[in-house]
């Protein structure tokens, strides 16, 4: 990607998922097709489920910028695929359809190798797989114990016996000779040796190192995603259903509408009786994933639920292909061009919301961040991904304000954190545990080790960090930017009035926020620059400077029209001004 001439790093990454996107409905658009029978009455309801997916609201909204999720689906939907070949090459007697399998091991590792939700397709795939073999083995040749008419325990017995054989002879009625399935495994694990890149980047020592994965253990736990564990809930089977129903009930009516929904509900019955071992494998993977992501309690769960979303699209077509099968009979096909409008509900509902012509938000925030910034200052990344990752982009990879350090305080508790953070700024002293104690919770030393850093090197650098209720307490805080400066509590008021005065957040620039899509993260942004101007108001009121005051909660509110803090402290000074 870094070789590629056209646009910035984040241009062409973005490009990527919208190039991933594509593959996925491509991948929907063929599974569909395959899985109807009839070739006739094929291509409307493939091209509904396609399109379906496309304008579904998660699915197209992460089309539009970089994210992991969307390469896991085009993967599993890549998976899908290839097991559909390949059970169409096995009930062909004479075609050698190993090639499918050693493509489709490949595949499964090389989605394992980018996100574990790839393990949500093997209980389907294992129960699939285990149907083709049953079907293959009827086909074959029966074997033939002797003693099977006589009665009691022997019988049994020998019956047992003559079902291990068969179950021993699968893999040669399917023509898996030893060495097939030897390749098979190493085409599987060939893939997974991209993790070992973990291990070679993490000796290096680079600005963003994730759990710091240059020991065994810590490769292990990386892999394994051990500090996601704390987000599994532990819920009663009736509790999980529950869930399940309400989550799935509210994601799908949001992504596809209502009426798409009816289509895909007919779906399910008509491939349940039409394709039955294709339904078992889409639905126990279907139910695997929504079961699994009931339980991860994650901000943004709607993005695990993509496969379900996947599989749902395909149930959109299938009862599409079961009305037109209705109209056929009755001569009455050509109605069936009408479904092809059916892809303009979700199209419709979800435009507005994935419109991101002039979305600059994230952008000009990260900006804004680094921008006003003082020479060697140290910005304390409090806040959510948004603040974290736009400012490590533009700060490692655009190369923005190089002599800025950032401290992200998240991971501090880590040890691997605080080695990494010494071993690249060694001029930054701090102890690892500053205060003594017998039991201390990871914000406790976390903030520690942050306040033990402010401490010795505030007098050396400026330090920044965006305010918030509990963190450093015996600071005041000044808005240079989206971000504050860091000063003491006893600094007199004509040195803080001359610190606010030089009003560095002239530095802050942001395209119009009434034009273009206002999402969560947008309100983000917007809250966070209307904070900042908000902040300086109260220093200016409680210096006295309540005309510098009005102005800047004037800019506050014009950012964010529903401040109230800012609209009621207006009020309030326009209220002593009356006085």
């Amino acid at each position: 990607m870094t070789m590629i001439p056209i646009g910035n790093l984040a241009w062409r990454i973005n490009m990527l998922s919208a190039l991933f996107g594509s593959l996925a409905v491509l991948f929907t658009y063929f599974i569909t097709s395959k899985l109807i029978t009839k070739p006739i009455t094929r291509i409307i309801p493939s091209m509904v489920a396609s399109l379906s997916l496309a304008f579904s609201y998660t699915f197209w909204q992460q089309s539009t910028f970089a994210g992991q999720y969307l390469p896991n689906l085009t993967f599993a939907s890549l998976i899908i695929f290839l097991f559909i070949k390949w059970a169409e090459k096995c009930g062909q007697r004479y075609v050698d359809h190993s090639p499918y399998l050693y493509l489709l091991f490949f595949c499964i590792g090389l989605g394992l190798s980018h996100h574990r939700q790839t393990l949500f397709l093997l209980p389907g795939s294992f129960l699939f797989g285990l149907i083709l073999l049953w079907k293959n083995r009827l086909r074959g040749e029966k074997i033939k114990i002797g003693g099977l008419k006589k009665k009691g325990i022997w019988s049994h017995f020998l019956l047992l016996y003559s079902n291990l054989l068969i179950i021993l002879r699968l893999p040669y009625t399917l023509r898996l000779k030893p060495s097939t399935l030897l390749v098979m495994l190493l085409f599987f694990l060939l893939p997974l040796t991209l993790y070992i890149y973990l291990l070679i980047a993490a000796s290096n020592n680079p600005p963003i190192n994730w759990s710091n994965p240059n020991t065994l253990t810590r490769f292990l736990e990386t892999i394994k995603g051990e500090r996601y564990s704390f987000l599994f809930a532990r819920l009663g089977v009736v509790e999980l259903i529950l869930e399940a129903i309400k989550q799935t009930r509210f994601f799908f009516i949001s992504q596809f509408t209502l009426y798409p929904i009816l289509f895909g509900l007919l779906g399910i019955v008509v491939m349940a009786i039409k394709r039955v071992s294709y339904f078992l494998l889409l639905a126990i993977i279907f139910l695997t994933d929504i079961l699994i992501s009931v339980s991860y309690r994650h901000p943004s769960i709607e993005l695990y639920y993509m496969i379900p979303f996947l599989i749902g699209s395909i149930w959109i077509g299938f009862g599409i292909w079961g009305i037109i099968c209705i109209l056929s009979k009755i001569r009455l096909r050509l109605l069936g061009i009408i479904f092809l409008l059916m892809p303009l509900f979700p199209a419709i509902s979800n435009y507005k919301t994935n419109d991101r012509n002039r979305y600059y938000f994230t952008y000009d925030y990260a900006l804004n961040t680094l921008k006003p910034l003082r020479e060697n200052a140290v910005l304390i990344l409090t806040g959510s991904d948004l603040e974290v990752f736009n400012t490590w982009y533009f700060r490692y990879v655009e190369r923005l304000r190089e002599d800025v350090v950032l401290v992200e305080p998240h991971n501090f508790h880590f040890e691997w954190t605080v080695t990494n953070f010494k071993k690249t700024h060694p001029d930054i002293p701090f102890e690892f545990y500053p205060v003594k104690k017998d039991i201390l919770s990871f914000d406790e030393v976390k903030w520690q080790r942050i306040e033990d850093m402010v401490k010795k090197n505030l007098q050396f650098r400026p330090f920044y960090i965006f305010p918030g209720p509990g963190i450093l307490t015996e600071y005041e805080f000044i808005p240079e930017g989206i971000f504050a400066k860091i000063t003491k509590n006893d600094i007199p008021n004509e040195e803080l009035l001359g610190i606010v005065d030089e009003n560095r957040m002239g530095l802050v620039r942001y395209r119009d926020f009434k034009n273009g899509l206002i999402d969560s993260t947008a309100g983000v942004c917007i809250t966070n620059t209307a904070v900042s101007y908000f902040n300086r108001a109260r220093l200016y009121y409680n210096l006295g400077k309540q005309e510098k005051a009005i102005l800047e909660l004037k800019k506050a509110i014009k950012i964010d029209p529903n401040y109230s803090s800012a609209q009621l402290l207006l009020k309030r000074i326009y209220k002593e001004q009356r006085k």
